[in-house]
């Protein structure tokens, strides 16, 4: 009989145990667990539409194909971006190669800064005129494509009218080649930008910085370009620099400014 109620009193303070340990488990387990605040299930928001993969397959098969084909003469542009005598070099051979490598990184060029404005526009909410039911990007790609042409007739029209092509020339080809060069910087930045999950807007305004420090490393290279030639006064390439590139970017500014 004691060793009945022994058996007995050791199985109830096993249970008691038991009982006492699951409760407390059960304490400590709730307070952790993830309390809902949704009824429903949520949608997770895109930060970028998907036609954007597709711009980005092509910027990254140009970059393939001058990657691989053409590494020689992605060197030698690059060393004319950072030293003028590369500049002559170029300019004086007759090479069709770099022909091509300049239609390659000129699309890269136009693809990734079309792509950089749009994720601006849409990130700051722009409102550009006409587009309300359009595209922006593909608004501003065929306003790229139609800007640079126009620019470069100008310039040959002024190297005619001042009786200095070759001067005018070297101007133009180095705005093309910071425009390549500054293609390539904006690669990472729309990329990052479109899928990022978070600082977008940091991102942006790298990509402004890049954009003015090219665009003023481009009016410092006019500016003594035109100083170099003989029949050209320093007073009309500041006209120049006034009217055709630093007046059109003020009145840009402004634009985007009130829009904001």
């Amino acid at each position: 009989m004691p060793l009945d109620s022994n058996v007995y009193n050791y199985g109830y303070t096993l249970s008691v145990d038991t009982s006492l340990g699951q409760a407390l488990d059960t304490h400590l387990l709730a307070e952790h667990v993830l309390q809902p605040i949704h009824d429903g299930a949520i949608d997770k928001i895109a930060r970028s539409p998907d036609w954007v993969l597709g711009v980005l397959v092509v910027i990254f098969l140009l970059l393939a194909w001058v990657r691989i084909y053409h590494l020689k003469r992605l060197n030698q542009l690059l060393q004319a971006f950072l030293y003028k005598l590369h500049v002559y070099t170029l300019l004086r051979s007759n090479d069709s190669m770099l022909k091509r490598i300049n239609w390659g990184l000129n699309a890269i060029f136009v693809l990734t800064m079309s792509l950089f404005l749009y994720q601006f526009i849409e990130h700051y909410g722009v409102k550009l005129p006409f587009v309300e039911t359009m595209n922006s990007f593909l608004v501003i790609v065929p306003l790229l494509l139609l800007l640079y042409p126009v620019k470069s007739l100008v310039l040959q029209l002024s190297g005619w009218i001042f009786n200095d092509s070759e001067k005018i020339t070297e101007y133009i080809f180095n705005i093309f080649l910071i425009n390549k060069v500054l293609g390539l910087f904006l690669v990472p930045i729309v990329v990052l930008a479109a899928y990022l999950s978070f600082g977008q807007a940091m991102l942006l305004h790298v990509g402004v910085m890049l954009v003015v420090l090219c665009y003023i490393y481009r009016l410092f290279r006019g500016y003594f370009i035109g100083r170099s030639a003989a029949n050209l006064s320093g007073f009309y390439i500041l006209l120049y620099l006034c009217t055709l590139e630093i007046l059109p970017l003020i009145i840009i500014a402004k634009f985007v400014s009130s829009e904001l």
